[in-house]
């Protein structure tokens, strides 16, 4: 990925309300005021093992008011010139509505290939699709809320992903703390977006709402790396975050001052918007897997089964799944997510 790129106009993200349904019909809205994202992110320290460039800002517009606050990105171009999608966790979760479990044992649930990691090296094994949960028009993965958490970990493979051929579409794979019952996030991941010519531009960001998302220009992410993540509060609000392509062995960290509610905690992969508010066409991102999922909530140490956490499916405007988390592994730190065609 080069080091330089160049902001297009009209590109953020807009907020949503969402519905909160119990399983017994009830129907409470929550609602979130939006944040103002401010046209210029913070300057932290950063470092870096390569020689990082002046760091580009994304503008992004405030977060949709919803249950669930969450990140979203805009778009840039890179020196050839190809539309880049970045991330930027001022998105909304939108119609975030807790499902029922399937009530027919006659179909089973489709599975998904979940890569875990041992010290030896990863291996696969199917996992089945969750069938209750969580939905939302633009988030899928997991959430934990409810502790106070100061951490948050993650591997995953960049996504190799496919256009439309007919305009530009993008994914996000990220994970971050915050911003499902407040309005605090910070966030590090990577992105893809596809050109309708089918160019792929890949890239790694952070962002510390509700300053601009960054782009990282001293990591050059290819669809397919291994990307291993950590977001970790030191001492009060002193947060280290760091993102390494295992794949060419290249880092990046930064130290910044942040102050956060800690309320939250997510492991995602989402459906990007424009400024506008209207989504980008989601691209073929075909599956994703997340390993060595953990967090850290009140000192103690959470794999994502001891976190409680909770499976959401990114649904389209009729409901219909659009992409579906599988069940957490039998290591209790891992899970795929699967696009449905």
């Amino acid at each position: 990925m080069a080091c330089s790129s160049f902001v297009i106009a009209g590109v953020s993200h807009k907020p949503v309300t969402a519905h909160l349904k119990t399983s017994a019909s009830k129907t409470t809205t929550h609602k979130i005021q939006p944040v103002v994202k401010k046209p210029q992110p913070q300057a932290p320290s950063t470092t870096s093992t390569t020689p990082p460039t002046q760091p580009v800002s994304i503008p992004v517009q405030p977060p949709k008011t919803t249950k669930i606050s969450t990140p979203a990105p805009s778009i840039r171009t890179s020196t050839k010139v190809e539309p880049v999608v970045a991330p930027a966790p001022t998105s909304s979760v939108s119609g975030l509505t807790p499902t029922a479990p399937s009530t027919s044992s006659s179909t089973p649930s489709p599975t998904s290939t979940t890569t875990t990691s041992s010290g030896t090296g990863s291996t696969s094994t199917s996992q089945p699709q969750v069938t209750s949960g969580y939905t939302s028009s633009n988030w899928s993965g997991y959430f934990a809320s409810g502790g106070t958490y100061t951490s948050v970990s993650a591997s995953w493979k960049a996504t190799s992903p496919t256009g439309n051929g007919v305009s530009n579409s993008a994914d996000s794979t990220w994970i971050g703390i915050g911003g499902i019952t407040s309005s605090d996030l910070i966030q590090m991941g990577t992105e893809n977006t596809v050109s309708a010519s089918g160019q792929v531009s890949s890239a790694a960001f952070y962002e510390l709402l509700p300053n601009s998302a960054i782009f990282i220009p001293s990591l050059t992410i290819t669809p397919g790396d291994s990307i291993t993540c950590n977001i970790t509060e030191q001492s009060a609000n002193q947060w280290t975050m760091s993102l390494t392509d295992n794949t060419t062995a290249k880092s990046f960290s930064i130290s910044t001052s942040y102050t956060s509610t800690n309320s939250s905690v997510e492991w995602i992969e989402e459906d990007p918007s424009y400024t506008s508010g209207q989504q980008v066409p989601m691209d073929n991102f075909v599956s994703v897997n997340f390993s060595g999922a953990s967090t850290v909530s009140s000192g103690t140490t959470l794999n994502l089964n001891s976190s409680g956490a909770q499976p959401i499916t990114l649904v389209n405007s009729s409901g219909q799944p659009v992409a579906t988390p599988s069940t957490i592994g039998s290591d209790n730190a891992s899970f795929s997510i699967t696009q449905n065609n």
